[in-house]
């Protein structure tokens, strides 16, 4: 391309030469011309050369015009697409590790899951109507205190009138190792269907090493099955020896 350009450089000279009508110059543009296109020396000097050159130039010149920015816009087009921006990365980096969350302790120490075994029973005569009454015993069970039963009366009392829950209570003892006793009593509320009811319970004495125990938490007993007469029940709260 540098060398396209140097001998158009070359050429524009030759043609300027040409129009100034001096021999000695016209002569030199002769053999700079003769260099340019290859070809033999030019057999016509003088004015009719000139002239036929003044005629041709106006032509010469804008094709050489058209070709030498057609080559320069195409070399500078070729010397931009060279350059190809680099693409940016479509994928994010993602972190090679994920936190793990912190599990939260129970504030409750004492927690329990029990398989409930009930059975129906008279009721006593209380001041507040009865609808129904069962004795119940819980299978033991693993907990903070260890191997852990219990054994109690539940009373639920006749619903208010339009309403599907009534009151409960329930009394009883929590059988742990080495015979030590914790005897509770609870109030809550079951509903209907099934039966489910949700106690609080507090503890009020027990013996052996639970004789002066203290705590209290919740009692949730799922709905009742018939066949065999069971539920579920599960305790959370605190049992302290004093």
């Amino acid at each position: 391309m540098d060398l396209l350009c140097n001998r158009l450089r070359v050429f524009a000279h030759s043609v300027r030469i040409f129009t100034s009508g001096k021999p000695g110059e016209v002569m030199e543009a002769h053999r700079l011309g003769s260099r340019l296109s290859g070809t033999t020396a030019l057999s016509t000097r003088g004015k009719k050369w000139r002239c036929l050159m003044k005629e041709r130039l106006v032509s010469v010149c804008v094709v050489l015009s058209l070709c030498f920015l057609g080559a320069c816009g195409e070399s500078q087009a070729v010397t931009k697409s060279s350059s190809t921006p680099t693409a940016a990365p479509t994928t994010l980096k993602l972190p090679t590790s994920m936190p793990s969350p912190t599990p939260t302790p129970d504030r409750d120490p004492f927690q329990v899951h029990f398989l409930q075994h009930y059975q129906l029973i008279d009721c006593p005569a209380e001041p507040n109507p009865i609808a129904l009454c069962y004795t119940l015993h819980d299978d033991p069970s693993t907990s903070s205190l260890g191997s852990v039963s219990f054994a109690g009366t539940d009373i639920l009392y006749v619903r208010p009138q339009g309403s599907r829950c009534g009151a409960a209570s329930r009394q009883g003892a929590l059988k742990l190792a080495y015979r030590d006793t914790v005897t509770i009593h609870a109030i809550g509320t079951y509903c209907l269907p099934g039966y489910p009811v949700q106690f609080n319970y507090t503890v009020i004495g027990g013996t052996g090493r639970y004789q002066h125990a203290a705590g209290q938490g919740s009692i949730a007993v799922g709905p009742a099955s018939n066949s065999p007469p069971t539920a579920t029940e599960f305790w959370s709260g605190t049992i302290r020896q004093s």
